[in-house]
């Protein structure tokens, strides 16, 4: 996750400064859907490892309307500061250095979270222990 983090974050200043229509709409826009939908993917993925069989049902419908709404409602804030002409270095910036900080925290608390033994998603399944959920 950390690398779709900073690739966005790398993407939006690079290929967003030149406010260049096309190169906005291919590169930018691709860099940044893929991200978002690869991070939720991963969420996908651990709230399904993590979560009873009871609850899995409404915790998916709960956590695709916060991301949908997250989404949607992430739109409507940057229409509000974004200038008619569309043209805002300041919050190209701003959005880049947020996906930056993003990229960084998540490496960090990954990093952490890696080094703690337990379950792991990432181990084999032959060798994770069996646990009734």
């Amino acid at each position: 996750m950390a690398g779709l983090l900073a690739a966005v974050a790398v993407a939006l200043p690079v290929f967003g400064s030149p406010f260049d229509p096309l190169l906005l709409l291919i590169v930018v826009v691709l860099v940044v859907n893929v991200a978002g939908h690869g991070i939720k993917i991963v969420v996908d993925t651990m709230v399904q490892h993590e979560c009873a069989d009871t609850f899995r049902g409404r915790l998916f419908a709960v956590n695709d309307t916060a991301f949908n709404l997250a989404y949607v409602l992430g739109m409507v804030a940057a229409a509000r500061f974004i200038p008619d002409d569309g043209r805002s270095p300041l919050l190209l910036g701003v959005a880049a250095a947020g996906y930056g900080c993003l990229a960084v925290g998540y490496a960090v608390a990954a990093g952490r979270w890696a080094r703690k033994a337990g379950d792991d998603i990432a181990l084999p399944v032959a060798t994770m222990p069996a646990v009734d959920r």
